[in-house]
């Protein structure tokens, strides 16, 4: 939730504590939104947060940039040809207005109403969106829509977090068998799948089980290393990297704990969950025909 919210109607500055000046750059880029052609034209019924880069994760250097805006579906009809697109899809993508020595942003510009079904649903995209909304920042809210999308992206179908748990762990019980001493140390491309599948799906693995949501990739890792399971596995991660960059010593050890690490993340999962089929035996769980 962000840390601020407009109590005049006005528009919020910056969120205490934002600190960084490439933070503060990404806020002013993507209030440029609000004097961009068709979205000046009703600034009084539009919502915009900063998404990217989230607040409390590690930022790198020159972190990507995005903004999502939402105005309800009859003024986007109001608002010429950008409006009536929007109208009709829900949600549409666009370049945030550039900026002197500024990388490329991106704004995500929905329907409130295609944005609270995109919150309330199931699967990735549902589930990288309310992780997104969970760290925004909070720029302009004249009619208060934030707290209630808020609250209604905390009402996510019944038995979604347990399906997306099964989803991270099985992923991990899959990828990891793969990467063996003898193809973590030739270091090759046909390792990188993989490699990619086994730290992704550990990722949100963590960051399902200590809040049920989890990042998109450009800050799935960083989101990671701050929960328990990441913070138990931050030796494996770097392993992993070290031996895809040709280090054999560390190719033995990430290999030679990938049965541990699988461990760690059975047992968080089932202090979450309790007992489940899927994590006694997760390959003859999967090669159920039911499941296919």
């Amino acid at each position: 939730m962000a840390d601020e919210t407009t109590v005049d109607g006005g528009e919020p500055g910056p969120a205490a504590g934002a600190g960084s000046d490439s933070r503060a750059a990404a806020a002013e880029r993507a209030r440029g939104l609000l004097r961009e052609h068709p979205w000046t034209a009703a600034t009084e019924r539009l919502t915009l947060w900063l998404v990217s880069p989230p607040r409390d994760v590690a930022s790198p250097a020159q972190p990507p940039v995005e903004a999502w805006l939402a105005v309800d579906r009859a003024t986007a009809q109001t608002l010429g040809a950008d409006g009536q697109t929007l109208s009709l899809e829900g949600a549409i993508a666009r370049d945030l207005p550039p900026s002197p020595g500024d990388a490329g942003g991106r704004a995500s510009i929905f329907t409130t109403e295609a944005l609270a079904a995109l919150l309330g649903g199931e699967g990735r995209r549902a589930i990288e969106a309310r992780w997104n909304l969970s760290r925004a920042e909070l720029l302009a809210d004249r009619l208060g829509r934030h707290d209630r999308l808020v609250a209604e992206s905390s009402r996510s179908p019944a038995g979604s977090a347990e399906r997306a748990l099964r989803g991270a762990y099985l992923a991990t019980a899959v990828a990891l068998p793969a990467l063996s001493h003898a193809t973590l140390g030739a270091a090759g491309p046909e390792i990188l799948p993989a490699a990619g599948e086994a730290t992704s799906a550990l990722a949100r693995l963590a960051c399902l089980l200590d809040g049920d949501s989890h990042p998109p990739l450009p800050w799935l890792l960083p989101a990671a290393r701050e929960t328990r399971l990441g913070r138990r596995l931050q030796s494996w991660f770097d392993d992993l990297a070290a031996s895809l960059a040709g280090d054999q010593a560390a190719a033995r050890r990430a290999a030679g704990t990938r049965d541990a690490v699988l461990e760690q993340a059975r047992a968080l999962t089932r202090q979450r969950l309790g007992e489940r089929p899927w994590l006694r035996d997760p390959q003859g769980f999967m090669l159920s025909p039911r499941r296919s």
